[in-house]
């Protein structure tokens, strides 16, 4: 019994931590096995520079997430705004269906895996955190 009390008392920002650092050592992709989610912070810059939405806005909702986490300086309802649009932005690397295997043209056909769901979740949690903090905020106030 006392290890559910632990779970519940864990803040939606704990949960969405944790998610994130599982999504960094886990498969981002099936298909690919080796991808795991810290080559895709690694690589993803690529898909920016070559104006490929799939690849360059999920990489861009990583540094919303670093920026809801440790900013704070931003009003709540800009970071409740902002994970809005991260979540938004993540959701594109589900068009995501091939990735390069080599230096000669090759590719593998992939589809998000794991390492997306757990990614995808710790966006969830801190929106979830920052939706609480919005209500908070409104039934504090007059």
């Amino acid at each position: 019994m006392s290890i559910l009390k632990n779970i519940k008392s864990i803040s939606w920002r704990e949960w969405s931590v944790s998610l994130y650092k599982i999504s960094l050592i886990t498969p981002i992709f099936i298909g690919a096995w080796g991808l795991i989610g810290f080559f895709g912070i690694i690589l993803g810059w690529i898909g920016v520079l070559s104006f490929e939405p799939t690849v360059g806005l999920p990489w861009i909702a990583n540094f919303i997430y670093a920026a809801i986490l440790f900013v704070n300086r931003i009003s709540i309802k800009i970071k409740l705004f902002l994970s809005i649009i991260m979540i938004v932005f993540a959701l594109f690397a589900i068009g995501i269906t091939s990735i390069p295997r080599d230096e000669g043209g090759g590719n593998y056909k992939v589809y998000v895996g794991f390492g997306f769901a757990f990614w995808i979740l710790s966006f969830i949690c801190i929106f979830m955190e920052q939706l609480n903090a919005y209500k908070k905020s409104k039934l504090s106030s007059p």
